[in-house]
């Protein structure tokens, strides 16, 4: 080959910017891109992997689903079968009725006509709790869309007549606790006495066969982080 046709890698002095000069020979390779090369390959998880770490945790939650709405018929079956049914039904109805929506609307009503700052103060967030609370809990319910449990499991009855078709969450059990919890963040340790009374109405629509355990849960959950929300405004 001829000289002028020849490429020469000649070290130079390591001061400045250098320009990494190619070479045809192999062992003339610079030495930054040797260690390059020889770098371990970085490997990126696949679309399969992804797929495939995503379907598992899918399964996961399934499965879980699947676990609490059993452990929730079980339960609900328990109490469908619990001695003298017929005659906690009928004091669960009255104790259910306590829960009604049009009792809380005259209770703000009141509190507002009230000449009692505390209890004006009191009137304006319980109402503007329950503006927050209704519409939050028929949009949860559309969005989960649980039947009711006398639709769908056999031999059940329920012995009152529901506003609607879907039970998660209980809306009856929401607005007790929505009380009970804006009464006991006003008055104090006082208005606690207020609880075992929500947790009735919670009960009442697990023994009049219209809510799963769990769907009074949900509704507790819901009408104590309503308050709690409304109280810190």
């Amino acid at each position: 080959m001829p000289l002028d046709q020849k490429v020469l890698c000649k070290p130079r002095p390591a001061s400045g910017q250098q320009a990494i000069r190619r070479c045809e020979e192999p062992d003339e390779r610079p030495l930054g891109v040797f260690q390059a090369a020889t770098r371990p390959p970085v490997v990126l998880p696949s679309r399969r992997m992804s797929s495939a770490v995503r379907g598992g945790r899918e399964r996961v939650a399934t499965g879980s689903a699947c676990v609490v709405a059993q452990w929730d018929r079980r339960w609900f079956l328990k109490c469908q079968g619990l001695p003298y049914r017929r005659s906690l039904a009928r004091l669960a109805r009255w104790v259910s009725r306590t829960g009604d929506g049009p009792p809380y609307a005259v209770l703000g009503l009141l509190c507002l006509w009230n000449s009692s700052p505390a209890l004006q103060a009191f009137g304006w967030q319980l109402l503007a709790a329950f503006a927050i609370e209704v519409p939050l809990y028929v949009l949860l319910k559309h969005a989960c869309r649980r039947q009711r449990p006398a639709v769908v499991l056999p031999g059940v009855e329920a012995y009152v007549q529901p506003a609607d078709r879907f039970s998660l969450p209980s809306g009856h059990t929401a607005a007790a606790f929505l009380v009970a919890t804006l009464v006991m963040l006003h008055a104090g340790w006082p208005g606690a006495l207020l609880l075992p009374w929500a947790m009735a109405v919670g009960a009442s629509r697990v023994i009049l066969g219209v809510h799963y355990p769990g769907d009074t849960v949900a509704g507790a959950t819901v009408g104590s982080l309503v308050a709690l929300t409304v109280f810190t405004w």
